[in-house]
């Protein structure tokens, strides 16, 4: 796990591993929702809103080396 978002108006947790795999979990359960591949290591989320829409980024550092 290399970073992780909590959503507390929307019940959801966000995730980052070190093979660049984001996953949505539903909080209150703990069940996955979604998730797809940024196909890099070493990412970063952040959340913000947007219109007063959830919004999250990922973004990815580009280092030598794996890891998060």
């Amino acid at each position: 796990l290399c970073d992780i978002v909590v959503d507390l108006q929307n019940n959801a947790v966000i995730t980052v591993d070190s093979t660049g795999t984001v996953k949505a979990w539903e909080g209150s359960t703990g069940q996955e929702v979604a998730s797809f591949s940024t196909g890099l290591p070493n990412n970063t989320l952040y959340a913000c809103s947007i219109n007063d829409k959830p919004v999250i980024a990922v973004s990815s550092h580009l280092t030598r080396g794996f890891g998060c």
